[in-house]
């Protein structure tokens, strides 16, 4: 199978830090870049500077403020962006909304989304709630990092 042939991971972070999460985001991109075109959409800052720096592996930084604020506002630069690299699967870490939706407005197949913690009690209002149950629908699996999820 040639490369171009190869299926298409998307990881989408939208962090401001790099820390375990972001780790673990870019030891997948680097395991998978073998078998798969690999790519990460994050927030261009400092930071997260690593996940450019992964060889072989398609990196997206956009400006940091189109990962935060509001959804309508920002969802369609964000979708453009993935786009661009057309993948098959996108790869979110709960609770990225905005990775979730924007990768299925840009026709990603499956939508992975890994559940890192229940501490991460985030208070959403209204529309957040709303938007969370619809994201939630858009996806195709959940990995849970532990039995208690």
């Amino acid at each position: 199978m040639s490369h171009r042939d190869r299926k298409r991971i998307l990881y989408f972070q939208q962090d401001n830090c790099y820390g375990a999460t972001e780790s673990y985001i870019s030891t997948l991109a680097e395991y998978f870049k073998d078998k798969f075109n690999v790519a990460v959409i994050y927030p261009d800052i400092s930071s997260l500077e690593p996940f450019g720096n992964i060889s072989g592996v398609m990196s997206l930084p956009l400006m940091k403020g189109k990962f935060s604020g509001s959804l309508i506002q920002n969802a369609y630069p964000i979708t453009r962006a993935i786009r661009s690299f057309n993948p098959d699967i996108g790869h979110c870490n709960d609770p990225s909304l905005v990775g979730i939706i924007t990768s299925k407005l840009a026709s990603a197949q499956n939508i992975v989304v890994t559940h890192h913690t229940s501490e991460l009690n985030i208070k959403y209002g209204w529309k957040g709630t709303i938007a969370k149950k619809f994201a939630f629908k858009l996806a195709d699996f959940f990995i849970f990092t532990s039995g208690h999820d």
